[in-house]
């Protein structure tokens, strides 16, 4: 029979939650008055979401141990290892954030790399983050509209610094959907998008042996 331990409060509504020792982290979709501001270089504050870390070590009483504003909305996160990496939208562009998470009273931004387009949704291995981004100005192919697009751009990640290093884009037809519509194996990388005009899901699936030069192959 479950059997509540412990409970402690955290003002706002949380979006993800990852569980790193004995710290809990919490992506909240709405900064509090409190939060703390953490230096983040060349990115302008707007806070709209926040990161929130508490103390689980004494299971009976969770404690709060820090809050920190986020620039722009929570698209998705994922955590690896000592690493958190973050997508944020203001609803033009998105940002990339890789946070050193390994000392928790302190956590640090060790990189930030800004992307075009509104941010929807991540897909990410343990070498690569594929950010799928609402919109395209890649028309060249006649099919595409204002917003009827999916920019899909590929980032680096090292496990061993957080480092991220930008590599190629792919424009594709319809929108962006969820993360159980975005999958990697080997080389290939497959999305599911929507085309609202024809009421159609598409799968497009790209070649991403050469990072730098995605290509759609169907």
């Amino acid at each position: 029979r479950p059997t509540l331990l412990g409970q402690g409060g955290v003002v706002g509504r949380a979006g993800e939650l990852y569980l790193r020792g004995d710290t809990a982290l919490l992506l909240l979709d709405e900064p509090s008055t409190t939060c703390q501001q953490m230096q983040v270089p060349d990115v302008s504050w707007t806070p709209r979401g926040e990161l929130a870390l508490v103390d689980v070590s004494e299971g009976r009483k969770p404690a709060l141990r820090g809050r920190y504003c986020l620039p722009g909305e929570v698209v998705a996160s994922r955590l690896l290892g000592d690493f958190l990496y973050l997508v944020t939208s203001d609803g033009q562009s998105s940002t990339v954030f890789s946070v050193d998470v390994s000392r928790p009273d302190a956590p640090e931004v060790l990189q930030v790399l800004a992307l075009s387009g509104d941010g929807k949704e991540i897909h990410m291995t343990p070498t690569m983050l594929f950010v799928a981004a609402k919109g395209t100005t890649d028309c060249s192919s006649g099919w595409c509209r204002p917003g009827d697009g999916t920019a899909l751009e590929l980032v680096s990640l090292s496990a061993e610094t957080g480092g991220l290093r930008r590599r190629g884009k792919v424009s594709l037809p319809g929108e962006p959907q969820g993360r159980f519509h975005m999958s990697a194996h080997g080389t290939t990388f497959r999305i599911v998008t929507y085309d609202a005009t024809n009421r159609e899901s598409l799968l497009s699936v790209i070649d991403v042996a050469e990072a730098d030069t995605p290509k759609v192959r169907g």
